[in-house]
């Protein structure tokens, strides 16, 4: 992953807990590359910012928000 540039490499535990977070909920197809997010918030120690409630299958064991959506007035 990049950011402004940077990258960011995966941890040394990150294969480990993708697979356990795989396992546990028995994720499959589409659901690898939220797994795979998951398990980079969970092995940085990041929040992960997102409205897919897919998410919500790996709490708690890590931190999501959901961000609000800002109304715009005219």
């Amino acid at each position: 992953a990049t950011l402004d540039g940077a990258r960011i490499a995966e941890a040394s535990n990150h294969d480990r807990v993708l697979s356990r977070l795989c396992a546990t909920h028995a994720i499959q197809g589409d659901g690898i590359v939220d797994a795979w997010l998951a398990a980079f918030a969970i092995t940085h120690g990041i929040l992960l910012a997102s409205h897919d409630r897919g998410f919500a299958r790996f709490t708690p064991e890590f931190d999501r928000i959901r961000p609000q959506l800002a109304t715009l007035s005219t």
